[in-house]
């Protein structure tokens, strides 16, 4: 097994620089620590479940399980709610101590203490954590990634099935009846970018001087962790658009519509369509909360849903059920998601040595309610 002697050696560094590195600690230069790192990640190098207990038993002074730590962003949606709920059920049923932070993922301090904690292994359901935090963490403790895949041998994940659910409610919508189907996207992040590549946002003639040079990599921390969340948001509009194609339905620019994806600016944009709404008769959506923002327009122009125009969610939660109509949405399993997740974390825990790296994906299928 590799040790963090061996990286040291390797770097040139001492062991304790190493492990600072590797905890994200701010005393190791950033330079330093992506060397660290990809040195420890190419020697495959991962702490062992039983050191992380151990020493987390010696902190605690008590001859129980160390617990399980699950993060989730400080602006969770529902579907991330629903989630954390359903890891606490399952650690509990367990035996197992847990506790719930929530990371704003701009904080340094707050990604600082994430690799601080006192906590046997993590669930990170987090999309905006920043790739390298979240490739620091999985080289400390075991961890489970959710709907984002950590890269390499480092941890396991567990993924909704986007593509193929979106699949099944574009088809549900058109097998219904309806033709002209409006997706409510995202604004556009990266459409001709990738996630290492920013443009230049400084104007050309524009002096180099400090504040706009620390403005210039705040917009680019922020637009690259935008993307990350963005993406599996992409993927579900893509496959809606490929689904509509595939059917013999022709889309053109009017099949979607931009709009930040909280219920408040979705029930703002669909209201400003004003009578334009009514050349859809249905509206298919990314998530559920901002299929409860299209509701809300849709019952403020006092039209008929779903017989005018039906509302698709994605996720599945419980909130959809409380609504009227009841949302129709895609089911992604939170609550399988969640058991998933912990069975492969307390495996890990409780038989490192036989530890393999496993990614689950949870198959979706359609609650089919009064909304569409």
């Amino acid at each position: 097994m590799v040790t963090l002697d061996d990286i040291a050696k390797e770097v040139g560094v001492s062991k304790v620089t190493v492990s600072n590195a590797l905890r994200g600690k701010a005393n190791v230069s950033k330079e330093m620590t992506a060397r660290i790192t990809q040195v420890a990640r190419s020697m495959h190098y991962r702490i062992g479940a039983r050191s992380v207990a151990a020493r987390n038993l010696k902190t605690q002074n008590e001859q129980t399980q160390g617990p399980v730590s699950i993060i989730a962003p400080s602006n969770s949606d529902i579907w991330t709610a629903e989630f954390v709920q359903h890891c606490v059920n399952a650690c509990t049923q367990a035996q197992r101590q847990v506790f719930v932070q929530y990371v704003d993922a701009q904080a340094e301090f707050e990604l600082e203490q994430l690799a601080n904690q006192v906590a046997d292994g993590m669930i990170i359901a987090h999309p905006t954590l920043p790739d390298a935090t979240l490739q620091q963490l999985v080289l400390h403790r075991p961890t489970v990634c959710i709907d984002r895949l950590a890269g390499g041998r480092d941890a396991d994940a567990v993924l909704t099935d986007s593509d193929r659910g979106m699949q099944n409610g574009i088809e549900y919508l058109v097998s219904s009846g309806k033709r002209k189907i409006l997706i409510i996207d995202q604004p556009d992040l990266q459409e001709h970018q990738n996630q290492q590549n920013f443009p230049d946002l400084q104007k050309p003639q524009e002096p180099q001087t400090q504040s706009t040079e620390q403005h210039r990599q705040v917009n680019e921390q922020e637009q690259a962790q935008s993307m990350r969340f963005s993406a599996l948001l992409h993927e579900r509009k893509l496959s809606a658009l490929h689904t509509l194609e595939e059917l013999g339905i022709p889309t053109d620019a009017s099949s979607v519509i931009t709009v930040e994806q909280t219920r408040d600016a979705v029930a703002h944009a669909v209201s400003e369509l004003g009578n334009a709404i009514m050349q859809y008769d249905a509206l298919a959506c990314l998530n559920d909360d901002t299929a409860l923002g299209a509701l809300q327009a849709l019952h403020r122009a006092q039209l008929r849903i779903p017989q005018d125009v039906a509302v698709l969610g994605f996720g599945g939660t419980q909130l959809g059920e409380y609504c009227y109509p009841e949302l129709t949405s895609v089911n992604t399993h939170i609550e399988k998601v969640a058991q998933t997740a912990v069975r492969l974390l307390i495996n890990r825990l409780t038989d490192e040595d036989n530890w393999m790296p496993t990614t689950i994906t949870v198959p979706s299928s359609i609650n089919l309610k009064q909304s569409a």
